[in-house]
Order: C-alpha cells, then sequence, then structure tokens
C-alpha cells in the first residue's frame, strides 16, 4: 500500500502536533516495512522529520515557512496531480488541510476544535476565514476522521455534524524523551538562573492555555507568602494577548517567573525532572500531552478538570477548576507542602500511563488505512 503523508502545513519543529507526527513516522517505520510511505514537506523543516528507513520517500517543497499562500495554492492545485503520479492509495493528513480537488481517499486527524471555541486564537482574519472554509470541505472529502479522545469525538459530532462512526478515536502515548545527566541539568538552571524549587508551564501562551489565571494564582500565593518557590513558563510568549492582562503581576514577580522560552527535548526532560510538579490548568485541549510526559517521568500533574484532561490524566493528577484562581492556587500550595500527595500522584501516573503507547495508535491508525485501502480496492466498487 502507498500512503503519503502531508506534512506541508507543519512550519515549525515545536509544539504537540510535530511530537504526534514525529512519533507515528518513527512506529510506522519500525512496524510497517511492507508499505510505502511517501511523506511531503518543506524543506526547512525535513530535517525534524527525517528517519532513514528504507520504505520512507520524502518530497521536500521549496515553500518557505511564511507563505502562506503559496503553500495552499500549491496544495489545492499542484499537490493532487503529484500523488495521482505515485498512484497513491491512502492520503493521511495530520491537520485538517488536505487537497480538496483530489479524487483519492484521505484519513485526515481533527485533534480538536479549538479554533471554533476559541476564533480569536486564529493569528489572523484570513486564517479564521480560512479554517471556517477549510476544516468542513476536509472533513465531507475524507473517508474517515481520526481523533485523540472522546471528548474530541463529541465536539466533532457536536460542531460539525460529523457521524460517530466516520471518527476513530486513537490516543496519542506518552512521548519518546533523551535522557539527560545531572551536568546538563546544572548547566540547565545556571542558564535560566533556577536556584530554587519550582512550579512548571509546558505549553504555548495562546489565551486557553490560561496562563492569565495561573500567573495569578502563582502571584496570590507569593502575596500570602505561602511558598517561596518560583514559576517556569516554556513556549513561545504571547505579549500581546496574554501578558497584557498580567503586567502588574509580572512587574512585581519579574524575579520570581522565568520565561524559559522554547526549549530542546533535553532541557524540557531536565525541567521536568527537578520540578515540584506540572501545572497545565488548559481550558482547553484535544488530549494533552504534557500531562503524560510529566507522568512518564515521576513528576506529579496539576491539571484542569475540563476537556480532554481528566480522560487522559486518569487518577495521575490533582484536578482543579481552570476557572477559579483560587482553586489553582490551592491545588499548588497543597502539591508544594503534602509530599504524600506527590507519591499517590507520581504513582498513579506510572499507572496511568500504561493505557498509553505510540506503537498501538500507529497499530490502529494502520488498521484505518488498510480498511480505506480495501474499501477502495473492493470488486463491489
Amino acid at each position: 500500500m502507498k500512503i503519503a503523508i502531508n506534512l506541508l502545513p507543519f512550519k515549525e519543529w515545536a509544539g504537540g502536533m510535530v511530537t504526534y507526527i514525529h512519533n507515528l513516522l518513527y512506529q510506522f517505520g519500525r512496524i510497517a516495512p511492507n508499505h510505502q510511505f511517501y511523506i511531503f514537506t518543506r524543506e526547512q523543516v525535513l530535517p525534524h522529520f527525517k528517519f532513514s528507513y528504507p520504505n520512507f520517500v520524502y518530497f521536500p517543497m521549496p515553500i518557505k515557512m511564511r507563505a502562506i499562500f503559496k503553500r495552499i495554492v500549491f496544495e489545492q492545485l499542484q499537490f493532487g496531480f503529484i500523488l495521482d503520479a505515485h498512484k497513491i492509495d491512502v492520503l493521511f493528513n495530520p491537520t485538517p488541510s488536505g487537497p480538496q480537488l483530489w479524487r483519492g481517499k484521505q484519513v485526515t486527524a481533527i485533534h480538536d476544535c479549538a479554533y471554533d471555541r476559541f476564533p480569536e486564537e486564529a493569528l489572523t482574519k484570513f486564517h479564521r476565514i480560512y479554517y471556517k472554509i477549510i476544516f468542513p470541505s476536509t472533513i465531507k472529502k475524507s473517508t474517515y476522521i481520526l481523533t485523540v479522545s472522546n471528548f474530541s469525538k463529541k465536539e466533532l459530532e457536536e460542531v460539525y455534524g460529523v457521524r460517530p462512526e466516520k471518527i476513530k478515536v486513537i490516543y496519542e502515548g506518552p512521548p519518546r524523551l533523551p535522557q539527560v545527566d545531572n551536568q546538563e541539568i546544572e548547566k540547565l538552571f545556571s542558564k535560566f538562573k533556577i536556584e530554587k524549587p519550582y512550579f512548571l508551564f509546558v505549553s504555548n501562551q495562546q489565551p486557553r492555555k490560561n496562563v492569565v489565571r495561573l500567573v495569578k494564582a502563582f502571584y496570590l500565593l507569593k502575596k500570602e507568602k505561602k511558598i517561596n518557590d518560583l514559576l517556569v513558563l516554556t513556549g513561545y510568549r504571547d505579549e500581546k494577548r496574554v501578558e497584557p492582562f498580567i503586567k502588574k503581576e509580572l512587574n512585581e514577580l519579574h524575579k520570581e517567573i522565568i520565561f524559559a522560552g522554547v526549549v530542546t527535548r533535553k532541557e524540557l526532560v531536565a525541567l521536568y525532572k527537578k520540578s515540584i510538579c506540572l501545572v497545565f490548568p488548559s481550558l482547553y485541549e484535544g488530549f494533552g500531552l504534557p500531562v503524560l510526559e510529566a507522568q512518564s517521568l515521576g513528576v506529579p500533574v496539576l491539571t484542569s478538570n475540563v476537556a480532554s484532561l481528566p480522560e487522559v490524566a486518569g487518577k495521575g493528577a490533582l484536578f482543579v477548576n481552570p476557572y477559579d484562581v483560587e482553586d489553582i492556587a490551592r491545588g499548588m500550595y497543597r502539591i508544594a507542602t503534602d509530599k504524600e500527595l506527590r507519591e499517590k500522584l507520581i504513582q498513579e501516573g506510572f499507572e496511568n500511563i500504561k493505557r498509553f503507547s505510540w506503537e498501538k495508535a500507529a497499530k490502529e491508525l494502520l488498521k484505518v488505512f488498510e480498511e480505506v485501502y480495501y474499501e477502495k480496492n473492493s470488486p463491489n466498487k
């Protein structure tokens, strides 16, 4: 079977979506040597998806990182001819952006309906219009829609009216993380001037990630002098949509809040390992990979009691109301001061991650591809 994978929308190499496809590609190469994979990506991001499997064929496209119009034109007008030329059996779109005019079989992953629930997070008015057009069209074109939680399945049914039988739920897995030694950890702490215990936030700073309430909760604990810890924030900063709402807190706590920015995988592991806990009070997640990352490393988790997070975190997390600053603060204080609670969360986390596996996810996705392929080649068709 010839399977094409559309990575053209990827213009960065950080974040949950990149982790998602990177782990699937790694598993595809291991468990599916009899299938041929045709991987279409941009030249600049190719090294981050490059594997040396003999059944992987790469097609690096000369599309600049920010050239969204050129990418859309290529994807909608030229891409289908290339797929036909290579006699592709199934096209997998890891994002809801695929060639609408191509008549071949497509399977598309839609992780959540975040841009419908939080339309302000679309970068520009053009992006909002594009998403409104492309999401429904891609859903209609795809034989199956893949999603990553039962929560997201219900969202797709509610927001887009997708038939339940058209949706396949395949959980993600704990990401493969590198090993780090004490010397690397000490080097990282020196780089970011971390000299005290700290809470760790792992994500970008989109409004739905709830950084505003997290910082306000941390500020509340500091003002009441309940803790003497730091807060470390990773990911891209949002200086326009987030930080104006916590300007006072950032000014007063400028020595207590560390902006680590986009970190390497090794730096991320080092930050996890020495943290008090992962604080992940997101308002909306289709899955929530940082939860599994933390649990796999033996780190306590504090997260939200909404969206997919209870489904994913299981018993291995302390849940809080993400809309309640005081509840977030109470949760942070409990984990920081209750050793027995931390140990319990760590052990429950180790048990919870046994439910998830990237190899299992890849095998289930391959079954979907095979189902589409055999349906396409059925003599009754």
